[in-house]
């Protein structure tokens, strides 16, 4: 039996590595390396990143150039604050300007009230209109060099040991005009003692007028400048004092409250006194 031997060659046999061993390794190496570059531009992509405080800072950053400190939230708020306390300030000064503008275009029409509990005696002149009194206790006593908006006066009044009083007012406005509205005298009970003290009869009923020395722009009841209604009475009497007057019924020692309202329109020489006489 004849064995022959042959040699093999292993680079042909299947037992053998395959040719593209090597290109293999190589393709492997390569995507190895190609993966750590990706690795390494990862990295770099975050040690390269810029911190998202320091990049919102400069997004915030103006075109101008401000302090650091503008651009916390401290300094924002206290910025919207102060907006706030200004527009705040501005309504006020605005608000009292308006209001002082308001009060000086409608001066005119003013209403104030001013109230007393004292009474003065005292003596007048004797004359036609006053005649002989036994009792006079003034109320009010006016000498003015300006206008007077509307006015109102109020009083108590005590009556002496009488049955009858008398409210007399005297005025002189040279001038200008007085203007005297809604008299009123009551007792504790709240019962109206005088007639027609608002005037709105139209003319002096219940009233007794006296101009003594004739004065020009005598008293009258007329419209255009009441208190309330459509009429008052209106007293431009000129270099002297004209009288209005009405008597009314008393209890000796009783108590009465007296209201009236005034005006003027003059801002020279205006007199006016008020009393009440018995």
């Amino acid at each position: 039996m004849n064995v022959e031997m042959k040699s093999v060659d292993l680079r042909n046999s299947a037992w053998s590595m395959p040719r593209n061993t090597i290109i293999g390794h190589q393709t492997s190496l390569n995507s190895l390396m190609e993966s750590n570059m990706r690795f390494n531009s990862i990295s770099d992509s975050i040690v390269n990143r810029p911190n998202s405080r320091e990049f919102s800072r400069k997004k915030l950053r103006l075109p101008w150039n401000l302090p650091q400190c503008c651009l916390s939230t401290a300094c924002w708020i206290g910025f919207i604050m102060g907006l706030l306390i200004g527009g705040l300030i501005l309504a006020i000064v605005i608000s009292f300007w308006k209001t002082s503008a308001s009060t000086t275009a409608t001066n005119t029409t003013t209403v104030t009230s001013t109230s007393t509990t004292s009474t003065t005696t005292m003596s007048t002149i004797s004359n036609m209109c006053t005649g002989g009194t036994l009792y006079t206790t003034q109320l009010l006593y006016l000498d003015l060099i300006a206008m007077l908006p509307w006015t109102q006066y109020s009083f108590n009044y005590t009556a002496p040991n009488i049955n009858s009083a008398t409210i007399m007012f005297a005025l002189r406005d040279d001038p200008g005009i007085w203007s005297l509205d809604d008299v009123s005298i009551t007792d504790k009970s709240g019962n109206e003692l005088l007639s027609n003290g608002d005037f709105e009869q139209g003319y002096l009923a219940s009233w007794i007028y006296c101009n003594p020395s004739n004065g020009t722009y005598g008293g009258y009841v007329g419209t255009g400048s009441s208190y309330d209604g459509s009429y008052s009475y209106l007293d431009g009497v000129v270099g002297v004092s004209d009288y209005l007057s009405q008597a009314f019924t008393v209890t000796p020692y009783s108590n009465y409250s007296i209201t009236f309202w005034l005006s003027t329109n003059s801002n020279s020489v205006t007199f006016a006194q008020i009393y009440v006489t018995s």
